[in-house]
């Protein structure tokens, strides 16, 4: 019987990864209809322009795919899933303030004062960081609460590479960045 349970072990590890990729894959399945269903309702002769993902749908997509990655207990989400929405509350509203600028059209004076307003926005999301990370130990184990950033990440790159997939572009609905053409002397 105990020679056994080192191969139940492994079999239980592999069957963990295989619906762990089994999710992922189902993930971005689900990004690939939002993205393309949203082609449906394009009108002929206007450029396309990418869609905006509503609201309820990303974030029922990162709840999902934050859960499945933390591999949250039903006990953990309960406590979790408020204190990550006040954060995201927080976040945005830092986020919010804006930080575009036409480089061209400001003094050297303006342009300094602008970069040092964003360093400042930039502090104050690290400030939250740091206090959420602690907010987030007191209701998920240490390891889970650091992995809430990186997914975060995570999740925010995949759905800018979704767009990228589907406009083929660096920027969502923005033309294709042109190619640098070969120094000379230099082989590709």
């Amino acid at each position: 019987m105990r020679g056994n349970s080192g191969f139940q072990r492994r079999s239980m590890d592999y069957l963990g990864k295989e619906a762990k990729r089994q999710h992922t894959i189902l993930f971005v399945l689900l990004l690939a209809l939002v993205f393309a269903g949203s082609s449906l309702t394009a009108q002929p002769g206007r450029p396309e322009a990418p869609p905006r993902m509503p609201q309820e749908k990303m974030e029922s997509l990162r709840v999902a795919f934050m859960t499945q990655e933390l591999d949250l207990s039903t006990s953990e989400a309960e406590k979790f899933w408020p204190v990550y929405r006040e954060y995201q509350t927080r976040r945005q509203a830092i986020e919010g303030m804006p930080m575009d600028m036409d480089v061209n059209a400001l003094s050297d004076a303006e342009l300094e004062a602008k970069v040092l307003a964003q360093f400042d926005h930039m502090d104050q999301i690290t400030r939250l960081n740091r206090e959420y990370l602690n907010t987030f130990k007191k209701v998920l184990p240490a390891r889970k609460a650091a992995m809430v950033f990186m997914l975060e990440h995570r999740f925010r790159a995949r759905l800018v590479d979704a767009m990228r997939e589907r406009y083929g572009s660096d920027r969502p609905g923005g033309p294709q960045a042109p190619q640098a053409p070969p120094r000379p002397g230099r082989p590709d």
